[in-house]
């Protein structure tokens, strides 16, 4: 089974300005982002663990460490993301002397969920405010959103070879000292029951990298778990050492009489 993702604001609840100047100024901070993840370059660890819910046993692992990056592409109105990752190292933990032979979860793109504030998304979502909470002395806005059914979704789930559209509900939390999303938090509006999916919850934590100016904020880590009745997969995504890179292309233009 395999799951993919294809200014600032202050002060008290009062204060704020209204969702939609909100949601605006989130979407255009997004598009920034859509631009700036082109061009880094990290290294993403994942740890894939297969659960057995009844007696809280791992039944499977695997630990991975990846050079990651990510290749967007925006055809027509569509935006299309593809990660790509080259393999550094893997293992299974020695602990578990018969691992079972089921797959575990891949989980694809979570690092990309804030692409439901896109442009391209939002108008797939209806949004509102939520209470305003306090994390390690920093006050964070909340914004709620839900999937409008019928609508484009930015992720689905593959199993044999079909894809289910997945629908989110959750909320977004935002930094009232920059503005930028700072964790999002989600969970399906309603279990997949024709393939007996009950749940997948993901919560993916966001940060700000020095990496130029401005300084830029990215995923520093995903976390996702995925429930049926009798199983559970819980997946860890930490992406590390931030880097730019940068593609140069010379072309030449040849007069054909002097080739």
């Amino acid at each position: 089974m395999c799951i993919a993702l294809l200014g600032a604001t202050t002060g008290s609840a009062a204060e704020l300005a209204p969702l939609g100047d909100r949601l605006s100024r989130i979407s255009a901070q997004v598009e920034t982002f859509w631009k700036q993840v082109a061009s880094v370059s990290c290294t993403e660890s994942v740890v894939q663990l297969k659960i057995d819910p009844q007696k809280n046993k791992t039944l499977n692992s695997r630990e991975a460490v990846y050079d990651y990056l990510v290749l967007l592409q925006l055809v027509g109105d569509d935006l299309r993301v593809e990660e790509s990752r080259e393999l550094q190292s893997e293992s299974r933990k020695k602990k578990i002397k018969r691992p079972s032979h089921r797959p575990l979860l891949l989980t694809n793109g979570f690092a990309l969920a804030l692409l439901i504030f896109h442009p391209r998304f939002q108008s797939s979502y209806v949004f509102e405010d939520l209470e305003p909470e306090e994390r390690d002395g920093i006050l964070f806005h909340r914004i709620g959103f839900e999937h409008v059914r019928g609508e484009d979704s930015p992720s689905a789930l593959m199993l044999e070879d079909r894809l289910y559209p997945l629908q989110w509900k959750g909320e977004a939390w935002i930094d009232t000292r920059s503005g930028h999303i700072a964790r999002l938090v989600s969970a399906l509006r309603e279990p997949l029951t024709e393939i007996g999916l009950d749940q997948v919850e993901a919560r993916v934590e966001y940060s700000p990298l020095d990496l130029s100016d401005p300084t830029v904020w990215m995923p520093v880590e995903a976390s996702i778990e995925a429930a049926t009745e009798h199983q559970l997969w819980r997946n860890t995504h930490r992406f590390t050492d931030y880097r730019r890179f940068q593609v140069e292309t010379d072309f030449r233009i040849e007069n054909p009489d002097q080739l």
